[in-house]
């Protein structure tokens, strides 16, 4: 899985139906930083993957496969690093 979350410089995992998952997504698109979605429901093996990590809630943001966060600390790094991590 972590291959997965390093094949692209931002990934942003959610489901359907989560606010804050859209929020996530739409404030890279407004920084514009381009991200790759994966949705849950269609990658059950990185549903499994979060919840031994003990990331348990979505949405979880990577960057070069690290994990950032959620929306609000996501937020918090676009604003320190302006998107560049």
């Amino acid at each position: 899985m972590t291959e997965l979350l390093k094949a692209f410089r931002w990934v942003v995992v959610g489901r359907p139906g989560c606010g804050y998952c859209d929020k996530a997504k739409d404030l890279l698109n407004k920084n514009e930083i381009p991200f790759t979605y994966l949705d849950l429901t269609e990658y059950p093996d990185l549903a499994v993957f979060l919840k031994a990590s003990s990331m348990e809630t979505v949405p979880q943001v990577f960057a070069n496969g690290s994990n950032v966060g959620g929306f609000r600390e996501t937020k918090e790094v676009i604003q320190v690093h302006g998107g560049v991590v």
